[in-house]
């Protein structure tokens, strides 16, 4: 009497367990020699038969695999100058891993070199409150709260690029993520020369519209004569900003409101020493 158990491979996914118990060894077919005797050969036909190759299929399992359940793939960097960084907080681990991975994935069809997931520590946060107020007064009850953090650094690409990057993300972006970017730019020398002449462009722009709601509040119907434009503007450069104007304003009329203020009270004394 002897029983034992014998194991199938059918495919390389597929492992099938058979369980074959055998009183006697005169059950084989004769002439047959090997372990497996033809009739079990056939069952075991059968068994595979169900579990065998697809059509089109390959015996590589690289490509039996789906490249979604792969690791996502990466572009290498070049000057290795690191652009942007994308921290993401959930209190739910499962569909913020799936997120990022979406990221990475993104990145790659974007040609942005992107690092692997950084996981950062968990932060976690607890609360001992009251059970209840009445009954339950004494008892406290526990609360905790785990919120969960990655990180990705994005390198090597351009400002319009990571833009695109982060408008998709934030579209796409489930419910229950947070994402905090922090950005890096590179500029050209005399940055600071373009930028005060952009503030100077704004500020003009600021004047042109003050005159123009200066003369509609006045309601002219003619239009205003460009001396009248050319000294409001001169004003206005002179004053750097209209928003002295509008704190010197308030502080007058604050002096007058005070100043009025006090004459009614002096007259009122005055009235009542005279009556």
């Amino acid at each position: 009497m002897s029983s034992f158990f014998k194991s199938v491979i059918s495919n390389s996914k597929t492992r099938i367990l058979v369980f074959s118990r055998i009183s006697s060894l005169r059950g084989y077919v004769v002439g047959s020699r090997d372990l497996f005797g033809e009739n079990q050969l056939q069952a075991i036909d059968r068994i595979q038969k169900p579990f065998g190759k697809i059509d089109g299929e390959t015996d590589s399992p690289e490509e039996q695999i789906d490249p979604i359940y792969l690791e996502p793939q990466r572009i290498p960097q070049k000057h290795n100058i690191t652009v942007c960084n994308i921290h993401f907080r959930s209190y739910i681990l499962g569909p913020m891993d799936f997120f990022v991975d979406f990221a990475r994935r993104t990145a790659f069809h974007l040609s942005i070199p992107c690092s692997g997931v950084v996981y950062l520590p968990t932060q976690t946060t607890r609360w001992t409150v009251p059970r209840g107020p009445f009954v339950h007064k004494k008892s406290q009850e526990n609360f905790e709260r785990k919120t969960h953090k990655r990180l990705l650094t994005f390198k090597d690409a351009n400002k319009n690029v990571i833009d695109k990057l982060l408008l998709y993300l934030s579209k796409n972006c489930p419910p229950g993520i947070g994402m905090r970017v922090t950005r890096w730019e590179w500029e050209e020398l005399g940055v600071g020369k373009r930028m005060f002449k952009n503030a100077k462009t704004k500020e003009e722009s600021r004047m042109y519209i003050n005159v123009e709601k200066r003369f509609n509040d006045d309601g002219d119907k003619k239009a205003p004569s460009v001396g009248n434009i050319a000294d409001i503007l001169i004003k206005g450069m002179e004053k750097d900003l209209s928003i002295n104007d509008d704190l010197k304003r308030s502080l007058k009329d604050e002096i007058n409101y005070s100043e009025s203020k006090d004459k009614t009270t002096n007259n009122l004394k005055d009235d009542k020493e005279k009556a």
